[in-house]
């Protein structure tokens, strides 16, 4: 009986080495799980060059094999063969945080005005999406030069309708800013939904030594993590930072009457800016009670300016009838006037 319980002994003393060190590689192989840019994601989409690179994704042209005509790109999860810093539980969080990031999208892919997304591969290794390449974000147009308002005006009508359309399915994007504004075929859309919230959930996934949104873009009780006190005032705090950015090249207010707007416009257009200083005031309140309450509510507001900009423009025409009125910016007008009243009766 000794006999065969010691060399039961040395067996396992033998053969506890060998077990700790496949444990050891099997979870370090695990954890900097990657791919190679010569295997094709999924066995189906050829990897191109890449894109941009954030906190915790990159992105890739990618080429599907079955459709090589249709520009697609590739939102591939960071890890941490690419990124060394990533600990190990913090790429555990962004796995998670990832593969929330994709249900959020997966539940707004009937939204016109949110980025579609070609197909989604959670449970891949590592996780990755494909959605439709667009043709640029807001934040290009910005270094180019100032918008016309009548650009402005298209970006905000069609800005506001995608947070209609998120925050009626619940979801808070918590990280709206220009990058994140993307012009698809004749309209812009929402995209990254990396920080975003569905109603019920007290808070996202926090990434250690991280902070959530992008200053100055994103609310103060989002920055603070303030998960209870978040809801759609958040979405409309960074939709007013981007119009101080569309107006003035800036995020920081600028008074109507002040140098940068002298010399970045002309006297006209600095009274019609001036129209906005109210509601972007109100919009950007560090307190979030002091904001309009949704985007509804900033509809509302936009179209009653609007509407008086086009008077200043057009003093003779603002007795008739909308029916004579053909230029661009009134048409914005009735299409905020058509918006506010959806939104707010549903």
């Amino acid at each position: 009986m000794a006999t065969w319980v010691f060399i039961v002994l040395m067996t396992l003393a033998v053969a506890a080495p060998a077990i700790g060190v496949f444990v050891f590689w099997f979870l370090w192989r695990r954890d900097r799980m990657t791919h190679t840019l010569d295997q094709p994601l999924a066995g189906r989409y050829r990897i191109g060059y890449e894109l941009g690179r954030g906190m915790n994704a990159i992105t890739y042209h990618v080429e599907d094999s079955s459709s090589p005509q249709t520009p697609l790109v590739a939102k591939v999860l960071l890890t941490r063969a690419e990124e060394p810093r990533i600990t190990r539980d913090s790429f555990r969080r962004h796995v998670v945080r990832f593969r929330r990031e994709m249900e959020h999208l997966e539940k707004l892919q009937d939204k016109e005005f949110v980025v579609p997304v070609h197909s989604f591969y959670p449970d891949a290794v590592p996780p990755f999406y494909v959605m439709v390449r667009c043709r640029g974000s807001l934040q290009d147009e910005l270094t180019r030069t100032p918008l016309p308002l009548q650009e402005v005006l298209n970006v905000v009508v069609d800005v506001c309708r995608g947070l209609v359309e998120i925050h009626h399915v619940g979801i808070i994007h918590r990280d709206l800013k220009p990058a994140n504004i993307l012009k698809y075929e004749n309209r812009w859309v929402l995209a990254d939904f990396g920080m975003s919230l569905l109603g019920g959930e007290k808070s996202n996934v926090t990434i250690p030594d991280s902070m959530p949104g992008t200053i100055p873009y994103t609310a103060p009780e989002v920055m603070y993590r303030e998960s209870d006190r978040i809801d759609a005032t958040a979405d409309v705090f960074s939709l007013g930072i981007t119009l101080k950015e569309m107006f003035t090249g800036t995020t920081v207010w600028e008074s109507p009457t002040s140098s940068l707007l002298q010399n970045r416009f002309g006297s006209k257009i600095r009274k019609e800016i001036k129209l906005f200083d109210g509601l972007i005031t109100r919009m950007t309140s560090l307190r979030s009670e002091d904001r309009p309450r949704d985007i509804p509510e900033v509809l509302g507001e936009l179209q009653r300016i609007f509407q008086k900009v086009n008077e200043m423009r057009h003093p003779e025409r603002s007795r008739l009838s909308p029916r004579l009125f053909s230029r661009p910016l009134l048409q914005g007008v009735e299409r905020l006037s058509q918006i506010h009243k959806r939104t707010s009766s549903s």
